[in-house]
């Protein structure tokens, strides 16, 4: 009688763009999709790189005027400064024109891979190429790792996962 045995190899495979979890074991950093596509709703920036906010209010985006992609998603700098090009991690939060926001955004940033938090104020800004209410940022988050973006303002709330690799 013959016996057919089948052996299956595992290998965990760290997707692009992973960070290091708990005892220096790959772990993959699931971030926002950085969309490439005009997007009408941007106003003059559309053709820019966009990302579109988990949020229960519709027409919620950041325009990425620093920031990297990795394999599709987003990636930032940790201490806010990409060490390639010298440029700040800067993106623009556009919230919809009929949102009840308060004077400022507030940017709470938790990390989703270790202990780790922090907070931004953005101030309100205006201008007549983007539809909406705008809040410019520099996004100056203390560490690598994978890290959820929070933005709140009045009654409205959004969020983005980004990868966070090392300043150097």
């Amino acid at each position: 009688m013959r016996r057919l045995v089948l052996v299956a190899i595992c290998v965990a495979v760290p997707l692009s763009g992973s960070t290091t979890g708990a005892q220096g074991r790959p772990a993959a950093c699931r971030a926002t999709v950085v969309h490439h596509t005009p997007n009408r709703a941007l106003g003059t920036l559309s053709d820019s790189r966009w990302l579109r906010l988990d949020s229960r209010t519709a027409g919620m985006y950041g325009v990425l005027f620093g920031g990297e992609v990795v394999s599709g998603r987003l990636a930032l700098y940790a201490g806010g400064k990409n060490p390639h090009t010298g440029g700040n991690e800067k993106i623009l939060w556009l919230m919809p024109q009929r949102a009840k926001l308060g004077s400022e955004m507030r940017l709470v940033g938790r990390r989703l891979d270790a202990a780790g938090s922090f907070v931004e104020h953005l101030g309100w800004a205006t201008s007549d190429d983007t539809p909406g209410q705008d809040f410019p940022s520099i996004v100056v988050v203390p560490r690598p790792g994978c890290w959820r973006l929070t933005l709140r303002s009045g009654r409205i709330t959004g969020s983005v996962v980004a990868l966070v690799r090392p300043p150097g």
